[in-house]
């Protein structure tokens, strides 16, 4: 039962962190505002890449948490299938 817990468990939470370090690698390589657009408009550019960031987590914390929902139906119906004993013949027909 542990182990059922923790692969759900991971397979939850792994989306919003890798949906985090996105967005955080996206602000990063960001030159700053100032540069692109120049001091008078470098404040509206900061807003934008925020927004532009949060998009980025959203897209990829959704397109992930979806991956880890199939994977985890899949490994549900995986198990289960394991579980469950094969049917067995039916006997033979007396004549």
């Amino acid at each position: 039962m542990t182990r059922l817990v923790a692969r759900h468990v991971t397979l939850t939470v792994l989306p919003v962190v890798i949906g985090i370090a996105a967005g955080y690698v996206f602000a990063r390589r960001q030159p700053s505002c100032g540069s692109l657009v120049g001091p008078l408009f470098a404040a509206k550019c900061g807003r934008m890449i925020v927004q532009y960031q949060l998009l980025i987590q959203t897209g990829v914390t959704l397109a992930l948490a979806l991956l880890a929902t199939m994977i985890g139906v899949w490994l549900e119906r995986r198990r289960l299938r394991r579980a469950t004993p094969a049917a067995a013949p039916p006997p033979p027909a007396a004549a």
